[in-house]
């Protein structure tokens, strides 16, 4: 009898390929023996829980702790201008593996660089969406810290706020950051403009296209969870991030104001559920982590379901038009299409724009602004969004890289309008507009 790990010659010189191979990892699972992120047990811990913005988007008028600062259990009550104090900066999620790994980075149309946004652990002066940490209360029990956050008295000043990417870039609305003149982070460029424009210009027939595809989330079985500890001049933080521990401690060290030596990032062995949601660092992993030398005690951290909804980082939310051309036989001769993604209220990551845009002489022509939509980025249900725009024409594996947008000469003014439709062709130019999926 073969050995039942590694499965017979069939003939072909292949012993994987069509066998039953046995699982190793299941039985622990079945038995309930898994170690996850809040299996870890961590001696005389201490819990941290969060108090969230109600609105989506409000100046921070005034922030109240005393009372919460005073319930018996209370170890310590953060705000953002108590770690500013501290040292604890924005966290910059441009450094780490997820820019150096891009193919191709996405660059301003202009040749600049993409616009950042100083993501605080916890915010300074304002409020971006629904959901967004503002205080954090530390306490002996998750029961007693959640009844002293209730007690915080916050007082906002409600700013308007859209939450339509496309709305968001109108000459009107409200503005998300100083830094980002009209609400747009990114609006770049691929493409063979001419090259594009020659094959529509003897197209027999154009095609429109309009869709919006809307915010998703990932709902793990394991909710996030994390914690933290400082031993011997060193922060220990244990959170399960699908975006790598090296990337994570990057962030976590910057923002501590830390060398990378005096951080450590450990992953549980199991995880409850891994998409793009997971690949960002957290705000909470560095307020944990800051928490935790200064009570001189490990801090855990538990996101509950609902909490998790306004919190996690959210993805897609694309906005897309496009053209067609095709020749008197059916045959694509080039695309060309403007994506407007919504990036959310921190720019956290650009990564999944670069995905699809590499050149390919195989490919039809192409021109364009990319801006593609990040699958992990912060994106939050209620918040003011920080789109991005992205043209790109002549190849189809652009539409998998994009955001959404207006068709790309309505954004070039001074060009001729696309041809309009011609019954005597039978191909209409426009479909229905399907919104709100």
């Amino acid at each position: 009898m073969s050995d039942p790990v590694t499965p017979p010659n069939r003939g072909n010189g292949n012993r994987w390929i069509g066998a039953a191979l046995p699982r190793r990892e299941d039985v622990p699972l079945l038995q309930g023996q898994g170690r996850y992120a809040d299996d870890l047990a961590l001696p005389d811990a201490a819990f941290a829980v969060f108090a969230r913005a109600p609105v989506a988007h409000a100046r921070i008028a005034a922030l109240d702790v005393e009372a919460a600062r005073e319930v018996p259990g209370v170890l310590a009550v953060l705000t953002g201008a108590d770690l500013a104090a501290a040292g604890v900066g924005p966290i910059p999620h441009q450094i780490g593996s997820a820019d150096r790994g891009s193919d191709m980075p996405l660059r301003q149309r202009d040749g600049s660089a993409r616009l950042r946004t100083l993501h605080h652990p916890l915010p300074l002066d304002a409020v971006r969406f629904a959901g967004e940490a503002y205080a954090c209360v530390i306490a002996e029990t998750p029961d007693i810290a959640k009844d002293a956050a209730e007690l915080i008295e916050a007082e906002f000043d409600d700013l308007p706020a859209v939450t339509d990417a496309v709305k968001a870039l109108a000459p009107e609305a409200p503005q998300v950051w100083h830094n980002v003149p009209g609400n747009l982070a990114l609006e770049a460029e691929l493409g063979d403009a001419a090259a594009t424009d020659a094959a529509f210009a003897k197209a027999a027939h154009v095609v429109r296209f309009e869709s919006h595809v809307n915010r998703v989330t990932g709902v793990h079985m394991e909710p996030r969870t994390a914690a933290a500890e400082y031993r011997d001049g060193r922060y220990i933080v244990h959170c399960s991030g699908g975006g790598g521990v090296v990337q994570i401690r990057e962030h976590i060290a910057a923002s501590l104001g830390v060398g990378l030596e005096a951080v450590r990032i450990l992953a549980p062995p199991d995880v409850g559920g891994n998409f793009g949601s997971r690949n960002a660092t957290y705000p909470e992993w560095v307020v944990i982590a800051h928490a935790a030398r200064l009570i001189g005690r490990p801090v855990k951290h538990r996101v509950e379901r609902l909490e998790a909804f306004v919190s996690d980082f959210q993805a897609r939310d694309l906005h897309i038009e496009a053209e067609l051309a095709l020749d008197s036989d059916g045959k694509f001769l080039a695309l060309r299409c403007v994506n407007t993604s919504n990036l959310g209220a921190h720019t956290v990551s650009y990564t999944p724009l670069n995905k699809g845009l590499q050149p390919d002489d195989r490919r039809l022509p192409r021109a364009g602004r990319p801006c593609g939509w990040p699958r992990g980025a912060d994106q939050h249900p209620l918040h003011h969004p920080l789109p991005q725009r992205r043209t790109a024409r002549g190849d189809l594996c652009h539409r998998a890289a994009g955001g959404s947008g207006g068709l790309a000469d309505r954004h070039r003014p001074g060009r001729a309008a696309p041809p309009q439709h011609d019954p005597a062709r039978g191909l209409p130019l426009s479909q229905p507009v399907r919104r709100d999926l």
